[in-house]
């Protein structure tokens, strides 16, 4: 993610709340004071620093873009680092290992979904939150750097293909989906050096606050659709 989305992406985003919101309500079993996890793509170190205050955890963050870490807040240790490098210092540390919004960046989701277990402790888990319904694939998701949205049968596959099992999951943003549409159609006619800021910032202060409450009225979980959709899988 580039600077233009980080800039937007504040803790009081109708989505970045309600992302960490579902994350809350599926991990609250796995968490805990004195086990110790890690970010992959912390960016500015948002979740880091809400999963400590929640959670009273150790949480590391990392990430290959260098400008993000270092206006990272989170005051947790943090490195510029590509997982793929399965660096030994790295291979079964965490009890946990959060990678929300990356997957859909990577060309080979096998060979990343490998390095981020790689990275959990025998028995612990991996959480992912990817975009779902290929569908609303738009002009937003390829200026971003999206390969693909998913559905939960993709994640499936992925996780028999890895010898994971699901742990809990969750679509959520139901309420978002009649958004997500229009702004397929709408991007299609702004510049692409605006389809960012057009495709993801709040349509103001009131804007916001009716869409995290529409948000708050959804069901999770919710096993039939959403724009989103949040997994943990539990390494063998």
């Amino acid at each position: 993610m580039g600077e233009e989305w980080f800039s937007i992406a504040t803790l009081d985003h109708f989505w970045i709340s309600r992302r960490y919101d579902v994350l809350r309500r599926l991990t609250a079993s796995l968490s805990g004071h004195g086990r110790r996890y890690v970010d992959v793509g912390c960016g500015y170190g948002l979740l880091q620093g809400a999963l400590v205050r929640d959670y009273g955890c150790q949480v590391d963050g990392c990430d290959l873009n260098m400008d993000a870490l270092l206006k990272n807040q989170s005051n947790q240790q943090c490195y510029h680092y590509d997982i793929l490098e399965g660096r030994p210092g790295f291979l079964e540390k965490y009890d946990g290992v959060f990678a929300l919004d990356v997957l859909e960046h990577i060309a080979d989701e096998t060979a990343f979904m490998e390095a981020l277990f790689a990275m959990a402790k025998p028995g612990g888990f991996v959480c992912l939150n990817v975009p779902a319904l290929m569908f609303l694939y738009s002009d937003y998701d390829r200026r971003v750097g999206h390969h693909r949205r998913y559905s939960i049968a993709d994640i499936r596959r992925l996780a028999q293909k890895l010898g994971a099992s699901i742990q809990a999951w969750s679509y959520w943003g139901l309420p978002l989906i009649p958004l997500a549409v229009v702004r397929k159609q709408v991007l299609k006619f702004v510049a692409d050096e605006n389809k960012i800021k057009a495709g993801f910032k709040p349509p103001g202060r009131l804007g916001n606050s009716l869409l995290r409450a529409a948000c708050a009225l959804e069901k999770i979980p919710n096993h039939t659709v959403g724009a989103s959709l949040l997994v943990v899988l539990k390494r063998s």
